[in-house]
């Protein structure tokens, strides 16, 4: 299972989908429909509904999220 390496690179986003959106402010499609895009360009997996990512893909994600706020 992804998030269950142990290698110390893979990180592993404990909060609900609700806990998501109160700590962001926002709403739960848009935070559904921004996790399947950032699935799909690779920078995350889900394992159980949670989100895992490599440390090395959390800059190139918030890079990739900042440009996309700008189209």
């Amino acid at each position: 299972m992804l998030c269950d390496q142990p290698d110390g690179l893979l990180y592993k986003i404990n909060l609900t989908r609700q806990q998501l959106q109160d700590e962001t402010s926002i709403n739960v499609k848009t935070l559904n429909r921004t996790i399947s895009q950032l699935k799909e360009e690779g920078f995350i997996s889900l394992e159980k509904g949670k989100i895992c990512y490599y440390k090395e893909n959390y800059k190139k994600a918030v890079t990739w999220l900042q440009e996309a706020r700008r189209r």
